[in-house]
């Protein structure tokens, strides 16, 4: 899945199935990225479309941090 993310612009991205693959749409209604000391948080709060039919308003969270060696 590719889902591209902007504030208020709805961008093109994809959904691959084995079977075929299907167009999707984004619009980011918020957007939240902080890192510091290794450790960060992206979040977005979106609408989501595919092939044309409005799905509905998501809401994704990533927590993510450097791994140490």
């Amino acid at each position: 899945m590719r889902l591209p993310f902007e504030l208020n612009r709805k961008l093109n991205g994809s959904y691959e199935m084995p079977f075929g693959q299907f167009a999707t749409v984004t619009k980011a209604k918020r957007i939240d990225y902080s890192y510091e000391n290794g450790k960060g948080h992206f979040g977005v709060v979106y609408d989501f479309s595919m092939e044309g039919a409005q799905a509905s308003t998501y809401q994704l969270e990533i927590a993510f941090q450097e791994e140490k060696k």
